[in-house]
C-alpha cells in the first residue's frame, strides 16, 4: 500500500469511525435507530451543495451538514416515539427514512439525481479528520463521566425507571439521538469533501452494514467497542491482500465468530473494569475521599397530606382501581397498603407516580394536583418510589445510581453529592460498596440502594413496593428497624406495599387494606388485625392473631 493510498485509507476509516460513534449513540440505549446512512447522506449533500453552489465557507458548510444530520435524527426519533414504535418496528421505520431519502436524491435533478453530485471542492484532509476524531474521542471519554452520559447508560439498562427518577425521558433521548445524528452528518460532510463525487447509492444498505457490524463486533457497552470494531474490521480487509473484495463478508463472519463467544461484543463494561484494575485506576465513580459525618441538610417537615379521591383505572373491562380514596399524612412516619394479589396495590403506586393516568379521580399533594403529570414531574413534586423487583442500573456503580436521583432533584452538584452520600450512609451501606456494580451486592443491600436512591431526592413521600420480598427473617428485622429511623431522619412519609404482616404490623402507624381495586378498610394495625372484613378477605384468623 503506497503512501497516497495509505493516507486515503486512513482518512476514510477515520470518517467511518466518526459515523460509527454516531450510530453507537442510539444503539447503546437499546434504541434501534438504524437511519445512520440517511444522516450521513444529509450531511454529505448539505455541506457539498453549500460549498459548491453557494460559496459558503467549508467550516460553516460542515456545521450545516452536522446540524442537518442532527435534525434528521430528531425528526425520525420524535415520530417513532410519538407512535410508540419499538424493537424491529423502530428499526424498519428508521431504515425506511434512509431508503426514502436515497430514492428522493436519485430522482431530484437539482442535486444531481442518479448521476451524482460532481465538482465538490476538496477541503477534507487527513490531519483535519484525525484532529476531529481525537477531539470526538476525548469528548466521548468526558461524556461517559458526565450526567448525560450516565443517563444514556441508565436508559440502556432500564428505560422504565429513568423518568421515575425525575428525568424527562423523551427530551433526554432526543438530545442523545441528535448528538448521534450530528456525528453522522459531520462524517458525511467530511466524506463528500474528500471523495469530491457522491451518488445516492453511496448511502445505501452497504454503508449501514459497514458502520453497524463494527459496533456489534466491538460491543455496545462502551464507545471503545466502536473504536475497536472500526480498527479491526475496517483495517484487516484492506491490509490483507485479497480480502478487500470480500470486505462485508469478512466483517459479517468475524462479527458472528465474536458474538458466538462473547454475545456482548469484544469490549464490555467488565473488560474495561478489568483493564482499570490491571492499571491500578479507579473504576467505580464513587467519591475518592473518605466520607465521614456527612452533615444532614436542613429539612422542613411537611405539613400537608397526600389526598387521593375517587381514582378509577380500567384495563378493558377490568377495574384495576375502582373509586380508591385515601388521605395519607406527609409527616414523618410509616403507612402501609396491604391486600391480596391482584387487589390493585402496584397499580395504585403506578398511578401515584404518573406511570398510569387514571380515567377518573384526583391526586393532590399539599394542595397540588398531580393527575396528568409525567413521572419526572411527579418526582419533582417530591414523590419517589421503588419497584417490586430490584431495579438498579447494572452498568452504573452504587454511588452513580443514587447520584442520578439526587442530581435530578437539585441542579447544585455539591448539594446532590452531599444528599447521595448521606442517603447511602444512612441506609447502612459501607463506603467500600459504593464503587461496586449493584449485582455484586446481597439482595438486602440492593434493596437498600434503591431506598437510598429514593431518599437522596428528598421526597415528601417515598413509596416502597414489597421491600421485604425475598429477605430472610433477620434481614426483615433489620429493614423494619431501619425504615422507622429513615422516615424520621429524612422527614418523609414512607408508604409500603407488603405481604409480610409481621413486618407491617410492627412498623406501620396506619394501614390501608385493598381488595378487588377498592379500599376495604383502614386504621391502626390493631384495628386492622381485628376487623372481621379484613380477616375474611385477606388476613385469615391465624394471621390476624399472630
Amino acid at each position: 500500500m503506497g503512501t497516497g493510498s495509505l493516507e486515503a485509507f486512513a482518512t476514510i476509516q477515520l470518517i467511518y469511525l466518526i459515523a460509527a460513534l454516531g450510530h453507537y449513540m442510539p444503539l447503546s440505549m437499546k434504541q434501534l435507530d438504524v437511519g445512520i446512512a440517511g444522516y450521513f447522506a444529509l450531511g454529505a449533500y448539505v455541506s457539498a451543495l453549500l460549498t459548491r453552489d453557494w460559496g459558503v465557507p467549508f467550516e460553516l458548510a460542515l456545521l450545516a451538514g452536522t446540524l442537518a444530520g442532527a435534525l434528521g435524527a430528531v425528526v425520525v426519533d420524535a415520530l417513532a416515539t410519538r407512535v410508540r414504535l419499538a424493537g424491529f418496528a423502530y428499526a424498519i421505520f428508521s431504515l425506511s427514512f434512509a431508503e426514502a431519502l436515497r430514492i428522493i436524491l436519485n430522482n431530484v435533478s437539482a442535486v444531481g439525481g442518479s448521476g451524482g453530485l460532481v465538482g465538490i471542492p476538496a477541503h477534507t484532509t487527513l490531519p483535519l479528520v484525525a484532529g476531529l476524531a481525537l477531539v470526538i474521542l476525548v469528548g466521548f471519554w468526558l461524556f461517559d463521566r458526565a450526567r448525560l452520559g450516565q443517563l444514556k447508560t441508565a436508559i440502556g439498562d432500564d428505560e422504565l425507571i429513568v423518568p421515575v427518577m425525575g428525568v424527562p425521558l423523551v427530551a433526554t433521548k432526543l438530545t442523545i439521538f441528535a448528538m448521534g445524528g450530528g456525528l453522522g452528518g459531520l462524517a458525511g460532510g467530511l466524506y463528500s469533501h474528500y471523495v469530491l463525487f457522491i451518488r445516492p447509492d453511496d448511502f445505501g444498505f452497504a454503508l449501514l452494514i459497514s458502520l453497524q457490524l463494527p459496533i456489534v463486533f466491538g460491543g455496545l457497552d462502551r464507545f471503545y467497542g466502536a473504536v475497536a470494531g472500526i480498527l479491526i474490521l475496517g483495517c484487516v480487509p484492506e491490509m490483507v491482500r485479497g480480502l478487500a473484495d470480500y470486505r462485508l463478508l469478512f466483517m459479517g463472519a468475524a462479527t458472528l465468530a465474536v458474538l458466538a463467544v462473547r454475545p456482548s461484543g469484544l469490549i464490555t463494561h467488565a473488560t474495561v473494569a478489568t483493564v482499570k484494575r490491571w492499571l491500578g485506576l479507579p473504576s467505580g465513580g464513587a467519591p475518592r475521599r473518605a466520607v465521614t459525618g456527612v452533615p444532614a441538610p436542613t429539612v422542613a417537615t411537611a405539613a400537608g397530606p397526600l389526598v387521593v379521591d375517587g381514582i378509577c383505572v380500567r384495563f378493558g373491562g377490568i377495574a384495576a382501581l375502582d373509586g380508591v380514596g385515601m388521605t395519607i399524612p406527609t409527616t414523618p412516619g410509616i403507612s402501609a397498603v396491604i391486600g391480596p394479589n391482584g387487589a390493585g396495590k402496584t397499580t395504585f403506586f403506578n398511578v401515584l407516580t404518573g406511570l398510569i393516568r387514571p380515567q377518573a379521580g384526583q391526586i393532590r399533594l399539599e394542595g397540588r394536583d398531580l393527575v396528568g403529570l409525567r413521572p419526572d414531574q411527579v418526582f419533582k413534586a417530591r414523590i419517589a418510589r421503588t419497584f417490586q423487583g430490584v431495579r438498579l442500573f447494572s452498568h452504573l456503580c452504587v454511588y452513580r445510581n443514587v447520584m442520578l436521583a439526587a442530581r435530578s432533584a437539585t441542579p447544585d452538584g455539591a448539594l446532590a453529592r452531599a444528599r447521595a452520600e448521606r442517603a447511602l450512609a444512612a441506609a447502612g451501606l459501607d463506603q467500600a460498596a459504593w464503587g461496586l456494580p449493584p449485582d455484586r451486592l446481597t439482595l438486602l443491600d440492593r434493596r437498600l440502594v434503591e431506598i437510598a436512591r429514593g431518599l437522596a431526592a428528598r421526597p415528601v413521600v417515598l413509596l416502597l413496593d414489597e421491600p421485604a420480598a425475598g429477605l430472610n427473617s433477620a434481614e426483615k428485622e433489620r429493614l423494619g428497624a431501619l425504615l422507622g429511623h429513615l422516615a424520621e431522619a429524612f422527614a418523609c412519609r414512607i408508604v409500603i406495599v407488603e405481604h409480610d404482616m409481621k413486618l407491617v404490623m410492627s412498623i406501620a402507624e396506619t394501614v390501608w387494606v385493598m381488595n378487588f381495586g377498592r379500599v376495604l378498610s383502614h386504621g391502626t394495625p390493631e384495628e386492622i388485625r381485628n376487623d372481621p372484613a379484613v380477616i375474611e378477605a385477606y388476613l385469615g384468623s391465624e394471621a390476624a392473631h399472630a
